[in-house]
């Protein structure tokens, strides 16, 4: 079987509180890889890979938002 990809996903309006990659510090890819154990021991798949990505959405700068994919945070 294919790979499973656990996605985060950042919604921002500035970079005042920083940006996508601020947002994910190494507790919360700890966290994430933990949920992402929890929900794998559960599953009677075995996947051929695991990732945790993060999706960035900046809206309010401009008129279309803009995305930000961060691939294998974890």
């Amino acid at each position: 079987v294919g790979a499973v990809v656990f996605v985060e996903v950042k919604t921002r309006t500035s970079d005042r509180f920083g940006g996508i990659e601020q947002a994910v510090t190494p507790e919360k890819v700890r966290r994430l890889r933990r949920l992402a154990g929890l929900w794998l021991a559960r599953q009677d798949t075995r996947w051929s890979g695991v990732r945790i990505d993060v999706i960035g959405v900046r809206i309010g700068r401009r008129p279309i938002p803009e995305i930000t994919h961060l691939r294998g945070v974890g």
